[in-house]
């Protein structure tokens, strides 16, 4: 496969980089606040009509704490 870039500008070219990503992919990792209308909610749903796994990991509360092993300090 060959990927060109920049033969069309504009919203245009990233909704066609976007839909050659998911035609391309088994499953879509998404930063999405569930803005409608935005690219990401576009690029969510194609993938999803092309029953392309999709996990959204926006916003996710991580709890940086339980990550550290702070010993016997705390």
């Amino acid at each position: 496969d060959r990927v060109v870039v920049g033969e069309v500008s504009g919203v245009k070219s990233l909704m066609e980089r976007n839909r050659y990503l998911v035609d391309n992919a088994s499953h879509l990792v998404a930063w999405w606040n569930r803005e409608k209308g935005s690219g990401t909610a576009y690029t969510v749903g194609y993938a999803k009509r092309q029953y392309v796994t999709v996990e959204n990991i926006y916003p996710r509360e991580v709890d940086l704490f339980s990550m550290i092993d702070f010993g016997d300090e705390m």
